[in-house]
């Protein structure tokens, strides 16, 4: 939870999302929490060798449509690891979906 709100507060993250404004870390916890309640909202942490390399959040707005929300740890960025999350992000929903 620290790491992905030090990642959303970070300045190229900030340039790149909806909302610029920094988040205060108070705000960031109750929305995390939040978040792991709402059954319409999936987090996945990527982890490589040990390492947090980044986050993908999905949205499920509805049956055809998931906004999707991807952030790279600042350490790991230009190793082109965002379209490899979320290929395995898509290909684990996939799996999941298949198997109810």
């Amino acid at each position: 939870m620290v790491d992905i709100w030090r990642w959303r507060n970070e300045p190229q993250t900030r340039l790149n999302s909806l909302q610029r404004r920094k988040i205060p870390f108070k705000e960031h916890k109750g929305w995390f929490f939040k978040s792991l309640k709402n059954p319409h909202r999936k987090i996945y942490l990527a982890v490589r060798q040990g390492d947090k390399v980044g986050m993908v959040k999905l949205d499920f707005l509805n049956k055809k449509v998931i906004e999707i929300s991807i952030n790279i740890n600042p350490n790991h960025r230009g190793q082109r690891l965002g379209a490899k999350i979320l290929k395995m992000v898509n290909d684990f929903i996939k799996v999941k979906r298949s198997n109810n």
